[in-house]
């Protein structure tokens, strides 16, 4: 009887090899997308957990003080006006640091949406007020002087402006990226982006307004994902 010699099968070294390289490129692909769109649900919840705790500040500022448009908020784009508003609503927010009027509480460069220099710098504006949420969310108040006013490209009126930055300082600081608008209104806190509060040219990936991106709140509120950053958008 014959005794066949019964043998192993085994990679070689070069199929080993493109494996290994069909891993890597495969990873190469995923791995970043996946890291993105983390990121991006974070920044989602950060800005819904952000909504809702000065949503609510401004309710409890409210019952100590009564309807919003009766508090006095000081002159139209001043500090003193800004300041009377951040201190009807400090009180009632966890907070780390103060900056007032100083620099400390946000980046020194703001870019928007399509990439191009910001036209407000809040870390240098000096009629904002400012300070940083315990969970390390920037914020900075501004005054409309009046419940009243009008702002001539929103069609409707406002308290004041509520500007954030989710992640502080860290990147990207940039509009419609970690950096986003709400309008302080007798109605409540409403995000920019949403009814007559814009949205036009101000959420547009292809704009290049220095404002571009600062209406896109609402987008990620309500739509959950950041399709404006490579599609023009429309609700």
């Amino acid at each position: 009887m014959n005794n066949k010699i019964k043998t192993k099968s085994a990679f070689t070294l070069a199929e080993v090899l493109i494996t290994l390289v069909i891993i890597g490129v495969v990873a190469a692909l995923i791995i970043p997308t996946a890291v993105s769109k983390y990121r991006e649900q974070q920044t989602i919840q950060s800005l819904k957990t952000t909504y809702s705790s000065f949503a609510q500040a401004i309710k409890l500022a409210e019952s100590n003080n009564g309807p919003i448009e009766t508090w006095d908020i000081g002159s139209q784009d001043t500090f003193e006006g800004a300041l009377k508003m951040y201190n009807l609503l400090s009180p009632h927010l966890s907070l780390i640091k103060e900056c007032g009027r100083n620099s400390g509480c946000f980046a020194d460069n703001y870019t928007t949406l399509h990439g191009t220099v910001s036209n407000l710098q809040p870390n240098t504006h000096h009629v904002y007020a400012k300070a940083i949420l315990n969970n390390g969310v920037s914020f900075a108040v501004w005054s409309n002087g009046s419940c009243k006013n009008e702002f001539s490209s929103m069609g409707d009126t406002a308290c004041g402006v509520l500007r954030v930055d989710v992640n502080g300082s860290a990147k990207p600081n940039r509009y419609g990226y970690d950096s986003f608008m709400f309008y302080i209104t007798s109605k409540g806190l409403i995000p920019a982006g949403i009814n007559n509060y814009q949205l036009n040219n101000s959420c547009k990936s292809t704009n290049t307004n220095r404002e571009n991106g600062s209406s896109c709140t609402a987008w990620v509120l309500y739509k959950n994902n950041f399709d404006y950053k490579t599609r023009d958008v429309s609700w």
